[in-house]
């Protein structure tokens, strides 16, 4: 069976493919198989083979791909250290370009660089440094500093500038004068109160997919495709673009065994924009690490929230549930995950007393006027009842923070091919998916 297209995901415990065709008309999915990784075996080509073999097997028919695309989190994901001058400016901003750009923030570094931060830096062992600083043509000695220290003792990794163009070209030379290899890019925030992060986030995808092909056990990968490999949370990512492009503002929770990633593309609503004391990106990711409902289990019972006073046995906890305990275990969690990481990505409004009077203001994210909420990874995507649980999420009392609306469109993606299709509209920019992700989504309209 001759098909346009199989899209291979690389997770850390699991690999997952995915057959496509007629991608120049009404793309159709032709099916879905997973295997266990193998970067165990030192070659991640197997699972994708044994992923294959399933798929094959359920289609009762060979499958010959024209083009085969990948994503992946396997080999430990994306991580990436950020420096800048200040937290909430320069470095926010880079750790912006870098979260939605798929990664994990193993490190970051405020101010100027003292000789004890590359032992802790060496430690974190990020795959990519972010070297940020100053609005353009604004501070240079403290950027120029740290590109001296980070030169001469950072380790030997690919860099990134992304800081004060002003000093580009001598930053550039720093670090090939001690050979480093260094991209420059576009200041990630080149003004006061604006973001400038897509330039950057594209850099770090690129070099990315230069990196995970000579990890351990990835190195084979580069046989399988000609194309960009790209980071999974990226390809969930791009997924959540062409939703709010072509439906509306939306926020979608991916909830794992190990993490929780929460990705919205949103505007603020007209009555709190004017309200906004610091800029926010359009695309927003925030990864919550201790968030997992297997893998992180044990932490996620114990975390304290005020909607969750009681922790629960996990004695009955399955990674895949197949009974009504597990199930029930599973759901508590992946409710729990859902509600605590709402708080964490939602921002607030807030008072503040003036001699004029009090005067409302708003800092962090907006939610208040997104459309669509939806439901995506392996925990949620295979619970039955998964749709009450981001119901359920959106009629809790979250105070100050400003959530969706508890009247919108709640979806789940059913067929579990979200990252599957931010990695196909990653290389195909002008393809129609607007059906297939409609047809994917079991929503409120639907039985559960």
């Amino acid at each position: 069976m001759n098909i346009d297209l199989l899209t291979v995901e690389i997770g850390s415990t699991i690999t997952k493919v995915n057959a496509w065709d007629n991608i120049n008309s009404e793309i159709t999915h032709i099916g879905q198989s997973t295997s266990l990784t193998t970067v165990n075996l030192n070659d991640v080509t197997i699972g994708v083979e044994n992923a294959v073999s399933q798929l094959e097997k359920s289609l009762k028919q060979k499958i010959v791909p024209s083009e085969i695309l990948i994503n992946s989190s396997a080999a430990g994901g994306l991580k990436i250290a950020v420096f800048g001058l200040t937290h909430d400016m320069t470095v926010r901003a880079a750790r912006e370009a870098s979260l939605g750009a798929g990664a994990i923030i193993k490190y970051i570094g405020v101010g100027k660089i003292q000789k004890y931060i590359i032992k802790e830096l060496k430690e974190a062992q990020p795959a990519i440094i972010i070297l940020s600083g100053g609005v353009d043509f604004g501070e240079t000695d403290i950027t120029l500093h740290n590109a001296e220290i980070l030169s001469a003792e950072g380790p030997d990794i690919p860099y990134i500038y992304a800081g004060n163009t002003k000093i580009s070209r001598i930053i550039k030379e720093i670090f090939e004068n001690n050979n480093k290899k260094i991209t420059i890019t576009e200041n990630v925030y080149p003004n006061i109160d604006e973001l400038n992060i897509d330039p950057c986030r594209e850099i770090i995808q690129h070099t990315f997919s230069e990196h995970i092909i000579h990890a351990s056990g990835m190195e084979k990968l580069s046989q399988l495709t000609s194309k960009e490999i790209i980071p999974t949370p990226y390809a969930v990512m791009k997924t959540a673009e062409y939703i709010y492009k072509t439906m509306g503002n939306v926020i979608i929770f991916d909830v794992g065994g190990a993490t929780t990633d929460v990705h919205s593309v949103t505007e603020d609503s007209p009555e709190n924009s004017v309200k906004r004391t610091e800029p926010e990106p359009l695309s927003k990711r925030t990864v919550e690490g201790d968030l997992g409902v297997y893998v992180n289990a044990e932490n996620l019972n114990e975390i304290k929230h005020k909607f969750f006073t009681d922790k629960i046995d996990l004695s009955n906890l399955k990674p895949m549930p197949d009974n009504i305990e597990s199930v029930k275990i599973s759901s508590y969690l992946a409710q729990k995950a859902v509600n605590i990481s709402m708080t964490r990505h939602a921002g607030v409004k807030k008072n503040l007393f003036t001699p004029t009077g009090k005067k409302s203001y708003v800092k962090g994210r907006d939610l208040t006027a997104v459309k669509y909420v939806i439901g995506t990874g392996g925990a949620l995507t295979k619970l039955p009842g998964a749709l009450d649980i981001l119901k359920n999420s959106l009629i809790s009392d979250y105070g100050e923070h400003l959530v969706p609306p508890a009247e919108v469109v709640c979806g789940i993606d059913k067929n579990y091919i979200f990252s599957s299709l931010g990695t196909i509209i990653f290389h195909y920019k002008n393809i129609n998916i607007k059906n297939i992700i409609k047809n994917s989504l079991k929503h409120n309209s639907e039985e559960q």
